[in-house]
C-alpha cells in the first residue's frame, strides 16, 4: 500500500477547499469551519462566479484572446459553448473551459504522445488513451484518432462522459496545482454571453 504523504495531502485538500469554495460561494474560511464541525459546506444561493462578460485577455469586453497556431484553435467561448451543450452546468463549464486552456490552449488538434509518462492524450482536454485506458475508451468515444479529429463537440462530449464517472478527477492536477487560474478570467469572460 503507497505510504500518504501528509504535506501532498494537504495540498490537495487545500486545493479542493479553495474550489469547493468557489463554486458553492462561500468563503473559505466559512467553509473549512463547517467541515470541521461536520457541517455541510456554506452555500450562498448565488453563483460567487461573474459571468456577465467582463474583460479578456485582449482588454475588450466578451472577446477572446487572438488565436494561437494551429488550425485546431477554437478558444474559450466555443469550448464553453461545446461543455455546456455536452450537458456541464454552468459552473462546472466555466471550470473545464479554464481546464482546456491548461490542458491544450483550447487545441482541438493537440496531441501528447509521451509513454515515459502514460500519456497518449488527445484534443482540448487531453482525453487519454494510453495503455489499458484505450480498451475502456474505444467503445465509447472511438479511437484516438477519431476522437483528435472529432472536433471541440466531440471531444466535450468525451469530457462530460469522464466528468460524469468521477468530476473533476481526472483534471484534479490542474485544480490543485492552480493552473487553473491563469484561464479563469477567459473562462468566465467565455461565459458571458450564456
Amino acid at each position: 500500500m503507497a505510504k500518504l504523504n501528509g504535506i501532498a495531502l494537504s495540498a490537495a485538500g487545500a486545493g479542493a477547499l479553495f474550489l469547493l469554495s468557489g463554486i458553492r460561494g462561500g468563503g473559505v474560511l466559512a467553509n473549512l469551519r463547517n467541515l470541521i464541525q461536520g457541517k455541510p459546506p456554506a452555500d450562498t444561493g448565488a453563483n460567487p462566479i461573474d459571468t456577465s462578460g467582463g474583460t479578456a485577455a485582449s482588454g475588450l469586453a466578451g472577446t477572446e484572446a487572438p488565436p494561437v497556431a494551429g488550425k485546431g484553435y477554437v478558444g474559450p467561448r466555443k469550448a464553453y459553448q461545446a461543455l455546456r451543450a455536452a450537458g456541464f452546468s454552468q459552473s462546472a463549464a466555466i471550470m473545464m473551459t479554464a481546464i482546456g486552456g491548461v490542458e491544450s490552449g483550447w487545441d482541438t488538434h493537440a496531441l501528447n504522445d509521451t509513454p515515459a509518462t502514460g500519456d497518449l492524450s488527445v484534443g482540448v482536454w487531453q482525453i487519454n488513451y494510453y495503455g489499458s485506458l484505450a480498451a475502456a475508451r474505444t467503445p465509447l468515444f472511438g479511437s484516438w484518432q477519431d476522437l483528435l479529429a472529432g472536433g471541440v463537440q466531440k471531444q466535450a462530449d468525451a469530457a462530460f462522459t469522464l466528468y460524469q464517472a468521477s468530476g473533476f478527477g481526472p483534471w484534479q492536477p490542474d485544480i490543485t496545482s492552480g493552473k487553473v487560474l491563469a484561464f479563469m478570467s477567459q473562462a468566465q469572460a467565455a461565459a458571458g454571453g450564456k
